[in-house]
């Protein structure tokens, strides 16, 4: 969901050429794992406890995914892009992430912005952290 790379690694102050692969993909699902955590307590707010439910239920059920995406939105899973997240992700988490994407876009129109900010501010934070932390070490 988020473009998480070596850029955005080196942003925050990681030496990227300096990192194995093992290390950038450890950092990366971190930072990607954060930024879920936050998004989904801000989205929540945003939010009645029954849509909460219903998200939940498209997020673990394939089948309810794929009922969600023809009901809604039945031209999609003959997109490019659809076929694309199969190829990339597999039927079964191209199903829930489409739906799950488009139901966010529907319930809360503002999702896209949410989001943008929910990373722009962690990476502020991370650099931020390593700044102090620098300080601390005198570097």
């Amino acid at each position: 969901m988020f473009d998480i790379d070596d850029n955005f690694l080196a942003s925050v102050g990681y030496n990227v050429a300096a990192l194995s692969d093992t290390q950038k993909t450890q950092y990366k699902t971190e930072i990607e794992k954060e930024i879920n955590t936050r998004l989904s307590e801000r989205i929540a707010r945003e939010i009645s406890d029954e849509e909460a439910d219903d998200l939940e239920t498209i997020q673990n059920s394939e089948e309810r995914a794929m009922q969600w995406l023809y009901e809604f939105h039945g031209e999609f899973v003959s997109t490019d892009e659809y076929k694309a997240l199969v190829d990339a992700l597999g039927d079964a988490d191209a199903k829930i992430f489409s739906a799950t994407a488009l139901w966010l876009r529907h319930a809360v129109p503002h999702y896209g912005m949410i989001a943008k900010e929910m990373l722009t501010a962690y990476q502020v934070e991370l650099i931020e952290k390593r700044a102090m932390a620098q300080e601390a070490l005198g570097a």
